[in-house]
């Protein structure tokens, strides 16, 4: 790799991880200007750089096996008005421009261990919001049977924390419906629920309640089961509100931990323990500070 690249012995900038995210490549005089699209969200970044000095005329085979990429390195190749007389790149000088540059704007994007994809692809706690939208325009009925589920999951195991009903009256815009609880809707009533997708938003925020007070009780997680079961929604699906869930309430004591901008590594310490008490992972735990990182433009403690 040139000099450029920070990391040359990291393998999430070698070529093979980095050539899926090559839209196209174009040579401008001595530069080559790579767009980088993110696989799932579709988002693109331009970069521009200008390989290494030691330049030759021959095209290495190294990309027998890559037509897609050979072919759009062999667009970059062609002569044009504004090409300049000694900048026939090889593509071996390519591939290394292409990892050098990805690198420069790769804060745009993160790595989950096998790929790259845009920092915003997959973020739960994006998708937990866009449940909660999705669940403002429900009629009465289904609101009914919501705020039922909701605060069954919060008297499920036999007490309502604070934080419970400060999540409750949240989502329930200050009707928290524990003073006329009516009980968990039948499987008959949870059939109410117009649309899968309403019904994944119903269990994704009863997820949260069972969350937000730093333990899901297996009481808690039987009633979302039974709720998952009446509508339809298989165990995978479940797991992914749960975890969808789960990553709204670590990211909101995040923000509590961030709230005067940084935090020390004592307080970093104490809010992956109240993540680890949801049932996250240490690595999923990085990935959701990353993230919050990245959303609200704040730097960890160095």
């Amino acid at each position: 790799m040139s000099s450029i690249l920070e990391h040359p012995d990291d393998e999430r900038f070698f070529i093979e991880h980095v050539e899926p995210l090559i839209a196209s490549v174009e040579q401008k005089g001595v530069y080559l200007h790579f767009l980088f699209r993110c696989p799932l969200s579709g988002y693109e970044v331009p970069a521009k750089i200008k390989p290494g000095e030691e330049l030759e005329n021959s095209l290495s085979p190294a990309l027998s096996g890559n037509p897609r990429l050979a072919g759009l390195l062999q667009s970059a190749l062609r002569s044009g008005s504004e090409r300049q007389e000694g900048t026939d790149y090889t593509v071996d000088e390519i591939e290394e421009a292409a990892c050098d540059a990805f690198e420069s704007v790769s804060k745009e994007f993160f790595w989950d261990g096998s790929r790259w994809t845009h920092w915003e692809a997959d973020d739960k706690v994006l998708n937990f919001l866009s449940y909660g939208e999705l669940l403002e325009g429900i009629d009465e009925e289904q609101r009914a049977i919501l705020r039922r589920v909701l605060s069954s999951v919060a008297l499920a195991d036999g007490k309502v924390e604070a934080s419970e009903r400060e999540l409750l009256e949240t989502l329930l815009g200050g009707d928290s419906g524990l003073g006329s609880h009516e009980g968990v809707p039948s499987p008959q009533e949870l059939k109410k629920l117009k649309t899968r997708s309403v019904a994944g938003a119903v269990v994704c925020l009863g997820y949260a309640i069972a969350c937000v007070d730093g333990h899901l009780d297996h009481t808690e997680e039987e009633l979302l089961s039974t709720v998952c079961e009446a509508v339809g929604l298989g165990t995978l699906k479940q797991w992914e509100l749960k975890k969808t869930a789960q990553a709204f309430v670590f990211d909101e004591a995040l923000a509590h931990t961030y709230s005067e901008g940084s935090a020390n590594n004592e307080e970093r310490l104490e809010v992956y323990k109240f993540g680890k008490g949801l049932g996250l992972s240490i690595p999923d735990l990085r990935e959701l500070e990353w993230r919050f990182l990245r959303r609200t433009g704040l730097t960890p403690e160095t």
